[in-house]
């Protein structure tokens, strides 16, 4: 049985703290950071069996960085740097370096400087502890322009759909993404029966953006990360209730993309979760990208999802 014991605290005690015990090996790190603050930090752990998508902790950055671990791959060490921002009397992580056994990732946040970045701290491991604890919190301040109207950024768009529950209680959550960029990734949490979660990256303005998570756990987790000129042409999926939930969630989804401007070297993810259910389909008949989602979830669901796409005179 493994038992393991927090190494440290660095950065804020008075904030919303989170937990990860027993998620033992990180395979994946999701990071989105300014240039003064570490703004979020999400986590992707190897289960015996699969992959697990952690919740996000924290808000949006300027920037972001993905970066993934080898299997021969443990870290050594965490470093970084907590203080007061420019914009915030509140204490923050304000940047993190980190270090394994074949390399390291960062620095991301402030440059490391006692002089900006104050108070620094190191939580290291010795080269034979593959499974470093630790707990970092992170101020949480979501920075997000919604677009309510079907004009974004000077271009004219669709909405279409969602499809799935159109029921909303007070149990479920809507979100809109329009206006949010180019999808460069997309981050699914599923069961053997459904889709718990999705999570988009987007190109925005030059930067990679992590939108949140819409939904909640999963026994399976799949990244699909598009290519240089590559586009979403169509998605499609089920919807319907499943054998521990009545409530109607999405089931299923899949998602077909082809590359910029001829249209060939088409490619297909999935499907992902259960093909049972009603079908639906949302398609840009090949000559348009699907630009972003919008939809609905629960806790532990995802339940609606519907598209934007551009509008053509």
């Amino acid at each position: 049985m493994l038992i393991t014991e927090p190494v440290s605290l660095a950065g804020n005690s008075s904030s919303t703290n989170w937990d990860e015990p027993g998620l033992r090996r990180v395979k994946q790190i999701l990071i989105t950071y300014g240039e003064d603050a570490i703004n979020s930090i999400q986590i992707v752990y190897a289960l015996p069996l699969y992959l697990k998508l952690a919740p996000r902790h924290g808000g949006d950055g300027d920037k972001f960085y993905a970066f993934g671990l080898a299997s021969n791959e443990h870290f050594t060490s965490v470093r970084g740097h907590f203080g007061v921002t420019n914009t915030t009397n509140e204490t923050v992580i304000r940047s993190l370096c980190f270090k394994t056994n074949l390399g390291s990732f960062g620095p991301f946040g402030c440059q490391e400087s006692f002089i900006i970045c104050n108070n620094a701290f190191v939580f290291s491991s010795s080269a034979a502890f593959k499974d470093l604890d630790m707990h970092i919190v992170v101020f949480s301040d979501p920075f997000r322009t919604l677009y309510k109207s079907n004009v974004i950024n000077n271009n004219r768009v669709l909405k279409i759909g969602p499809r799935g529950n159109l029921d909303l209680g007070p149990s479920f959550t809507t979100w809109d993404e329009a206006g949010y960029g180019k999808v460069k990734q997309i981050l699914i949490s599923y069961s053997a029966d459904a889709i718990n979660s999705i999570q988009m990256v987007y190109e925005r303005n030059g930067k990679e953006v992590l939108a949140d998570r819409h939904g909640g756990d999963g026994n399976c987790f799949a990244s699909i990360r598009f290519g240089t000129g590559h586009y979403i042409t169509s998605i499609s999926g089920h919807f319907g209730s499943t054998s521990l939930n009545p409530s109607v969630v999405i089931k299923s989804l899949r998602f077909s993309t082809a590359a910029w401007p001829s249209g060939s070297k088409t490619a297909s993810y999935g499907p992902f979760g259960s093909e049972m259910g009603t079908p639906f389909r949302f398609d840009s008949n090949g000559s348009d990208s699907l630009c972003s989602f919008h939809g609905s979830s629960s806790s532990t669901h995802l339940t609606s999802i519907g598209v934007y796409l551009p509008f053509r005179t």
